[in-house]
C-alpha cells in the first residue's frame, strides 16, 4: 500500500492528518500552529487526500505537505467507499502510506500544537510503549451528549455484542485524534487487523479505527501510554491513568487542543 518512498534519514518524525474540501482551512490552522512552535520545520507534513480542489493541494504543496491519496486499505461495504468515509479507516494503515519514519504522529485537521514541548513529550511517551493515545470521558458521562453516548454504545454492542459493550462503556474512550506510535510499534499491525474485522463484522467503516483502538487498548491488552484530556487540553497528573491499565504511564501536561 506504500504511496511515498522512504524518507530522508535526517527527518525521523512525521505529523499526518487528514484534508478534504470542508476541513482545509482547520488544516492551515493545524499548520500555522505546528510553524509557531517549531519554525525550523524539523518535522516532516504529510496529509492524505479526502478530496481536495486543485488549488487547495498546491497550496498545501506550498506549504511543504506531502500529500497522498492512497487506496482503499480494506474491502469497504457497497455505499460506503466514498473519499469521506477513508477518514473513518485510515489512521491504522497511516504508516503505510507514509512509510520509513521512525516515529508517527496523527493530529486531526482541527487539532492544534500549543507549545514547543508538546511534540517531544508525544514521541516520548510513544518511544516508552509504542503508542501514545490521549483518553476521554467514559461514553456513561452524563457530561457526554445522549445521542453521542447513545450511537457508540449501540455501535460497541453490534461490534462486540453486550458483555464487552458493557465492559468498554466503563472506560475512558481513546482519542483517536491525536495518536502517537513508533514506527516499529507491534501496535501497527493489530490496530489495522482489527480494524478490517470490524468492518467485516458489522459491515460498517463508521468510526471503525476508534472502535478498533478501543479494543486494541483494553481488550487486547497491548501496550499503550494512556494521557488524560481535560479541559481541552491533553496532559496527566501523578496516578491519573486508568486503575485498569497498570502498565500506562503518565506523561507531561501536553499543551494540544
Amino acid at each position: 500500500m506504500s504511496v511515498h518512498s522512504k524518507p530522508d534519514s535526517e527527518r525521523d518524525a512525521i505529523l499526518i492528518t487528514a484534508v478534504g474540501r470542508q476541513s482545509f482551512d482547520a488544516a492551515l490552522d493545524l499548520l500555522s500552529s505546528v510553524d509557531a512552535v517549531n519554525p525550523k520545520r524539523s518535522t516532516a507534513i504529510g496529509a492524505i487526500d479526502l478530496g481536495l480542489g486543485g488549488a487547495q493541494r498546491r497550496a498545501l504543496i506550498a506549504r511543504g505537505v506531502t500529500i497522498a491519496t492512497p487506496p482503499w486499505p480494506l474491502r469497504a461495504p457497497a455505499g460506503q467507499q466514498r473519499v469521506g468515509h477513508l477518514a473513518q479507516v485510515i489512521r491504522p494503515f497511516s504508516n503505510l502510506v507514509f512509510p520509513g519514519y521512525r516515529h508517527y504522529l496523527w493530529l486531526d485537521a482541527d487539532r492544534r500544537l500549543r507549545s514547543p514541548e508538546c511534540w517531544r513529550t508525544l514521541i516520548a511517551a510513544a518511544d516508552r510503549d509504542g503508542l501514545a493515545v490521549p483518553v476521554q470521558s467514559r461514553p456513561a458521562d452524563p457530561t457526554v451528549p445522549w445521542p453521542e453516548r447513545q450511537w457508540l454504545i449501540q455501535r460497541l454492542d453490534r461490534a462486540y455484542g453486550i458483555r464487552k459493550m458493557l465492559s468498554l462503556t466503563s472506560l475512558p474512550m481513546v482519542d483517536p485524534g491525536i495518536v502517537a506510535l513508533r514506527g516499529d510499534a507491534p501496535q501497527w499491525p493489530s490496530w489495522q487487523a482489527e480494524t478490517r474485522r470490524l468492518v467485516e463484522r458489522t459491515r460498517s467503516v463508521a468510526a471503525a479505527d476508534r472502535i478498533a483502538l478501543l479494543h486494541l487498548v483494553y481488550v487486547d491488552e497491548m501496550p499503550a501510554n494512556l494521557l488524560e484530556a481535560r479541559h481541552g487540553r491533553i496532559g496527566s497528573r501523578a496516578n491519573t491513568t486508568p486503575a485498569s491499565r497498570p502498565r500506562s504511564r503518565s506523561a507531561a501536561e501536553l499543551s494540544v487542543v
